[in-house]
């Protein structure tokens, strides 16, 4: 993986990097701009070797998703 701090700055795909949050052997998080629909949102990068397996990527999407519908059904920790 590049430097950690090279994606600070740039927008992949409709979002735009904010800053580094963290890092280890499972990736680097960082704080981005979702400019599609205004809202900060985290990216995580994998590193290669767990990119490129497919169980192993899979393994870590699903609960991603999964908790992603959880938020937005609750209606995204907001207390009513």
């Amino acid at each position: 993986m590049a430097d950690s701090t090279s994606f600070i700055g740039q927008t992949i795909s409709h979002y735009h990097i904010l800053e580094k949050l963290g890092g280890g052997g499972m990736g680097v998080v960082y704080k981005a701009e979702d400019t599609r629909l205004d809202r900060a949102v985290a990216l995580k990068f994998l590193p290669e070797e767990l990119a490129e397996d497919p169980y192993s990527l899979e393994a870590r999407t699903r609960p991603a998703l999964i908790g992603e519908r959880i938020g937005r059904g609750c209606g995204g920790g907001r207390k009513r």
